[in-house]
């Protein structure tokens, strides 16, 4: 990130503060933990000033009910990851543990990572699976949206001048078995990542409810609900004509891209979802 001479950087140090900033300045641009911007090469436009969220502590608040964890947007993702599974799902935490080094978890914030858009670096998919909320805050008002709306067509926040992401609510009364990975696609996709989100509701020896989703390329998220249903209802142990059935309807029920239809992803994507298929049977 370059700063340029006419540049102001205000830094509130309460959440009323910085709204009232930003609604009389909606244009300039919001800074978390700064990780995204950092790696800008090029200056921030020059007509636009910077608000650093760094130093509001209601925004760093983390709040465990029975039903779920409110995390405050600037609460950093190696916070997030020293939580324990009873405050912070296990699947989110596996995913905290793939971004970057514990130094970029230690600057990056939940806030930020969510809203980085197309450049997003794998959060924001598994919130979308498990029905998180993200509670959006202006001068004078507030609305809690779906996490799958927080992004527009183009990837990037769908957020109205002046607003800011305050909260991430992530349920906990539902999943009990839960699996990310993320994987680097390589040159022959123009190193953009993939991420496979996976959460299972098991209970008395049946599949409750079940959903898988991949990523592609940043905000390109893709699920079959139809080829999860299939599976609900379904007594444990699956066997093996079970999951392939699911595996090769899941494939044709994604549509991938045609850019990301080569027989390496397809069998991936087929691997993983199996595996985890199969590790409900171990519950």
């Amino acid at each position: 990130m370059a700063l340029v001479a006419n540049q102001r950087v205000f830094i509130p140090k309460t959440l009323n503060d910085a709204l009232n900033i930003l609604r009389r300045r909606p244009e300039c641009i919001v800074s978390a933990g700064a990780t995204h911007l950092s790696l800008q090469k090029d200056p921030l436009p020059e007509d636009r000033d910077i608000v650093s969220l760094a130093y509001v502590e209601e925004l760093s608040r983390v709040f465990r009910s029975d039903r779920y964890v409110d995390i405050g947007a600037m609460v950093s993702l190696e916070k997030m990851y020293d939580l324990s599974t009873h405050v912070v799902p296990r699947g989110v935490r596996q995913t905290v543990k793939d971004i970057g080094t514990p130094q970029v978890r230690s600057l990056a914030t939940l806030g930020g990572n969510i809203c980085a858009g197309a450049h997003h670096l794998g959060l924001l998919p598994i919130l979308i699976l498990n029905d998180s909320k993200i509670e959006l805050r202006r001068s004078g008002a507030s609305r809690w949206i779906p996490a799958g709306r927080l992004l527009d067509q183009d990837g990037s926040p769908a957020l109205q001048p002046g607003e800011i992401v305050t909260r991430i609510r992530i349920p906990l009364d539902r999943w009990n078995i839960q699996e990310t990975r993320r994987l680097e696609l390589g040159r022959g996709f123009g190193g953009k990542d993939f991420s496979f989100c996976a959460l299972g509701a098991v209970h008395q020896n049946s599949i409750e409810d079940l959903r898988i989703s991949i990523c592609l390329g940043g905000a390109r998220i893709l699920q079959s609900r139809t080829s999860d249903a299939e599976l609900v209802g379904k007594k444990l142990p699956l066997g093996t004509r079970d999951v392939s059935q699911y595996t090769a309807t899941l494939l044709t029920a994604l549509e991938l891209p045609q850019e990301y239809k080569t027989s390496f992803l397809e069998h991936r994507i087929r691997n993983l979802a199996a595996a985890f298929l199969f590790s409900l049977n171990r519950d």
